[in-house]
């Protein structure tokens, strides 16, 4: 694949690490398409919807509906989740592609150290039929 043709996967939102300085591997995300971040960590779209969906706006300008994902981490703000989903929806994508992360099994119970991520598509005008 080309640079050019290469897709994104947009991680909604930066991380912060945890207490002990743990924060999700997103390597396993890098099979579908080359990583890039809408919202840095300290982000807060829900003080400022607005600049926040300027920010959103300008950052996916290029956010094409057959190739790239979205990522949400399940860390920070979930107001940066629902203002992109808008924002993307608003801008007339009618297909956004997730990368859902699943945890895999091991010999104690559920880990994220064999988990991976696959793709879930949502068409957004099926959900209102």
């Amino acid at each position: 694949m080309t640079e050019i043709d290469q897709s994104t996967v947009y991680i909604i939102q930066q991380p912060r690490p945890k207490e002990n300085g743990w924060t999700p591997n997103f390597e396993p995300a890098t099979k579908y398409g080359k990583l890039t971040t809408v919202f840095d960590a300290g982000d807060r779209a829900y003080a400022d919807p607005t600049s926040a969906r300027k920010k959103i706006i300008s950052k996916l300008a290029n956010f094409n509906c057959d190739k790239d994902f979205l990522l949400w981490a399940n860390f920070g703000d979930p107001a940066c989740l629902w203002l992109t989903i808008m924002a993307l929806v608003a801008t007339g994508r009618t297909r956004i592609k997730f990368l859902y992360w699943s945890r895999g099994q091991s010999a104690t119970g559920m880990s994220n150290d064999n988990g991976f991520y696959f793709p879930v598509e949502l068409d957004v005008t099926s959900i209102s039929r």
